[in-house]
């Protein structure tokens, strides 16, 4: 495939694949994902690049248009396998960016760095290209399993005040981490089906059932002490 222009972003192509390795690190994993089974051949390693870190600034030079950030990308001819591996590396970079630069809440000596307004954006970006690629991979591979179709065979025995406790606990430990952009609800939810555990609401449910109890958490403490003094 042809390194496309269709708008007038400052991109300088490199015109040596070793440029890319001595530059951006985050290129080796992209070069090496595309020589896999998987994805082998959809583009030659040069101009997969330099398509990508162009898209990648495009995206950022409309940081606050993401609707025609997908039209844009929807618009570059490729094809279906094409565009899913596209999005997929993007995808994957504009995460990274997120990550790096959190949100941060102003406050007495806290140094704000990026306040939520400017990220916001990309965020809605990266969940419409995120989407996008899904739709494209069902599409591509409909016997894959995915998120959608992918039954549990685990069980949540506990009631919904153990649940939202027991999910909440992880999350305030920092052993769930939400991607940029995913609401916690999202979050909850996935988990219960994950679990083949209903809870609808959860946010609303875990503020009436919080006040009740938190026995449960302290009843797990409890056995895994005994369980680690066998």
């Amino acid at each position: 495939m042809k390194l496309s222009r269709y708008y007038d972003v400052k991109f300088v192509p490199y015109t040596d694949l070793n440029e890319w390795f001595r530059n951006n690190k985050e290129s080796i994993e992209f070069y090496e994902l595309l020589q896999s089974e998987k994805y082998q051949n959809l583009f030659k390693p040069l101009d997969f690049l330099n398509l990508l870190y162009e898209k990648y600034l495009f995206v950022f030079e409309n940081i606050e248009k993401p609707i025609f950030v997908k039209d844009h990308l929807l618009s570059l001819g490729l094809d279906k396998k094409e565009l899913h591996f596209l999005l997929l590396c993007l995808g994957k970079l504009i995460n990274l960016v997120l990550e790096k630069f959190p949100r941060m809440e102003h406050g007495k000596g806290c140094e704000v760095r990026m306040t939520a307004n400017v990220w916001d954006p990309l965020a809605i970006s990266l969940k419409l290209i995120n989407g996008l690629n899904d739709k494209l991979e069902k599409e591509i591979y409909p016997d894959q399993k995915t998120e959608g179709n992918y039954k549990s065979n685990i069980t949540f025995e506990g009631n919904k005040l153990e649940f939202l406790q027991l999910i909440r606990a992880l999350i305030e430990n920092g052993n769930l981490k939400k991607a940029p952009g995913t609401k916690l609800e999202d979050v909850f939810n996935q988990i219960a089906t994950f679990l083949n555990f209903e809870v609808k609401n959860p946010l609303q449910r875990e503020k009436e059932l919080y006040i009740r109890s938190n026995s449960f958490l302290l009843e797990l403490h409890k056995k895994l002490d005994e369980h680690l003094k066998k």
